[in-house]
């Protein structure tokens, strides 16, 4: 007896037969009617919703469950677990297709996941029910495409695969036959290959053997001719081969082939009747030339002259037009050719020349009196050793500028002994505050007559302030020559200035320098200056008089 769900219709209804359960799609449409077995049984019915139902069968029955379609079976893995059974209402796939889902009992016979888990329980589709099946034409069922798998082997699959990109047909002969695959080995018969089509190489393997006046071997391409136009090559006696005009038959020369010829018959060379020249040497064909091609002809003239050169293209090589001797490496290159005549040389050595015999002797310079000679490699060194002398400029042309900043007075008015009573240069009128201006002395002196060079002012001073620093300057002009210089300049010439540190302890003598450009003095100058302390300059900090002792002219001689 079936209850409790309004789209199972009872055992024994009038819409199914007896034993029969019929299932309606949403209570209106009877779609699947599927036959149990149900002797001693009741059917119970649960309404699971969404067209799903439980349809229980008790007293020696089954429980099943039902879906709609083959592709609502449940795929989780282990849920339900192999060996469950659905019921499914409706078939789903058209009846010539190969994956058709027939409706009725579904069971799970694997746990991947898939549909496929999924396996029917019943007659399989029409179409897999023998080795063969057939798909007619809907207007002419005679007309059929047969398949059929009796020839496969068993547990084994056939997929015919396609991978097309627009609409494809694939026409089969109007015979019976076998297809060629493309990667199978096969052979063709009555088959033509348009020669225009064929392209590549074909492996030595798959060259027939030739026969006939050529010939070779299976699975080569080397081929031998045996014959030429149905004549042996092995048959014929070694000689000049001959062909015959008219039938292109090959055959051995013999003398009356040839025309004849001013020849030995021992096979020596022939010689000219009458003997020709080649480049100025006569040439009979008795023996070989060996004389020397002559200049007249482009030869050199001489058996044993010889031209190397370029290697890797043709160069040009323009000789003067003129007898003249070519400058080589194998002698030096003389003094009428432009060149020293010598080969070698030591550090320091000179090209002196020599009217005797017009040349140029090497030879080095000699040190004088107070000077040195230091030959290098490509230099010469030159240097006075007559000492560096100094001349006291604090003469009496000597006169204080006008700032009161420069006066000269006794040493013992700042000294604190007393015992010198020398005059000293004082600049800075206070002895304990630096100056804000410049203050200085005007004066001149001559420029010794040994003077040759490294021209310094030397200053020689003291103070009784030992913090800070003092700038002094030397402003100059050298005036030289006789009746070409004015002594009444309006510029100085260069104007140099020297920072020093006051003395470490009150009345230290301290000694400041500074070199003047020694090419603006001359030996015998007389040089006009203007020495003083810089009181503007920020570098001038001590507070207190600078006292010069002395300032002198310092200098290089060659005594």
């Amino acid at each position: 007896m079936l209850t409790n769900h309004p789209n199972v219709l009872g055992s024994g209804g009038s819409s199914g037969g007896a034993g029969s359960v019929i299932v309606k799609d949403e209570g209106t449409t009877v779609v699947t009617a599927t036959t149990f077995d149900f002797v001693g049984s009741s059917v119970a019915v649960t309404d699971g919703g969404s067209g799903v139902a439980t349809v229980t069968i008790s007293g020696g029955g089954t429980s099943y469950s039902e879906v709609l379609t083959y592709a609502d079976l449940p795929i989780v893995v282990g849920t339900p677990p192999v060996g469950t059974v659905y019921l499914v209402k409706t078939s789903t796939g058209a009846w010539y297709t190969f994956n058709k889902k027939e409706s009725g009992l579904w069971r799970r016979t694997a746990d991947t996941g898939a549909l496929s888990d999924w396996t029917h329980l019943g007659d399989a589709a029409e179409l897999t029910v023998d080795t063969t099946f057939a798909i007619g034409d809907d207007g002419d069922n005679t007309k059929k495409l047969m398949f059929s798998t009796g020839g496969g082997t068993t547990a084994t699959t056939l997929t015919l695969a396609t991978a097309q990109t627009a609409n494809r047909t694939v026409t089969l002969p109007d015979a019976t036959d076998t297809l060629v695959g493309r990667d199978t080995t096969d052979t063709l018969t009555n088959k033509s290959i348009v020669a225009t089509q064929l392209t590549g190489t074909i492996a030595d393997a798959r060259m027939p053997a030739l026969t006939g006046d050529a010939t070779t071997t299976v699975g080569t391409v080397a081929t031998t001719v045996g014959k030429i136009n149905g004549v042996s090559m092995a048959g014929l006696a070694t000689g000049i081969l001959k062909n015959t005009t008219t039938t292109g038959v090959p055959s051995i020369a013999v003398a009356g082939d040839f025309p004849t010829l001013n020849q030995s018959t021992t096979g020596s060379a022939a010689t000219l009747t009458t003997p020709r020249a080649i480049y100025g040497n006569n040439f009979d064909g008795s023996a070989a030339l060996t004389q020397v091609i002559a200049s007249t002809y482009g030869g050199t003239g001489n058996g044993f002259a010889k031209l190397s050169g370029p290697t890797t293209a043709e160069r040009t090589f323009t000789l003067p037009d003129a007898s003249a001797t070519i400058l080589t490496s194998a002698a030096a290159v003389t003094v009428a050719q432009g060149g020293s005549g010598q080969t070698s040389y030591t550090n320091g050595q000179l090209l002196i020349g020599n009217t005797t015999g017009n040349t140029l002797d090497k030879a080095t310079l000699t040190a004088g009196t107070n000077v040195t000679v230091t030959n290098g490699g490509g230099s010469i060194t030159i240097a006075a050793n007559g000492g560096s002398p100094r001349i006291s400029i604090l003469n009496s042309s000597v006169v204080p500028d006008t700032t009161g900043e420069a006066f000269f007075e006794p040493y013992t008015i700042l000294a604190t002994n007393d015992v010198f009573k020398h005059i000293v240069l004082r600049l800075g009128s206070s002895n304990s505050a630096a100056p804000t201006i410049d203050g200085g002395v005007y004066g001149t002196f001559l420029v010794p007559q040994n003077y040759v060079g490294t021209a310094v002012i030397y200053i020689r001073w003291t103070a009784t302030i030992t913090t800070n620093d003092v700038y002094f300057g030397f402003s100059y002009r050298a005036i030289g020559g006789n009746d070409s210089e004015s002594l009444d300049q309006a510029t100085f010439q260069e104007a140099v200035s020297v920072t020093d540190t006051a003395p470490g302890a009150a009345n230290r003598l301290m000694e400041a320098s500074v070199s003047l450009t020694s090419s603006n003095i001359a030996a015998g100058d007389i040089v006009e200056f203007y020495f003083y302390r810089g009181g503007s300059q920020a570098g001038d900090t001590m507070a207190g008089s600078a006292l010069v002792h002395d300032l002198d002219f310092g200098y290089s001689t060659i005594s």
